[in-house]
C-alpha cells in the first residue's frame, strides 16, 4: 500500500515538474530571460530524478546514489545561477 503511495506522489511531482517546465519554457519565450531557461532546465532535471529513481535497474546499480546526487546538486546550482543571475 505504502509503495503505491509514494508511486502516486512521485508521479503528480513528475507532472508538477513538466508543467514548470513547460511554463518556465513559455515564459522564456515571451521574455528572452536566461533565468527563465535555466529554471526549465531545473525543473527538468527534478522529472529526470524522479524517474530515474524509479527505474527498478536503478536500485540495484551501485551508481545509482552517485548519478541520483549529481542531477539533485545540478537543480540547486541552476535554481541558484537563474537567482543570481537576475539581480
Amino acid at each position: 500500500m505504502m509503495a503505491h503511495l509514494a508511486l502516486i506522489i512521485d508521479m503528480i511531482i513528475l507532472a508538477l515538474a513538466a508543467l514548470l517546465a513547460f511554463i518556465s519554457w513559455r515564459a522564456y519565450r515571451r521574455s528572452n530571460l536566461k533565468s527563465l531557461l535555466l529554471l526549465m532546465f531545473a525543473f527538468v532535471l527534478v522529472g529526470l530524478k524522479k524517474i530515474v529513481e524509479n527505474l527498478p535497474a536503478v536500485g540495484t546499480h551501485e551508481y545509482s546514489e552517485l548519478v541520483i546526487g549529481l542531477i539533485e546538486l545540478s537543480f540547486v546550482v541552476l535554481v541558484f545561477v537563474a537567482i543570481a543571475k537576475e539581480r
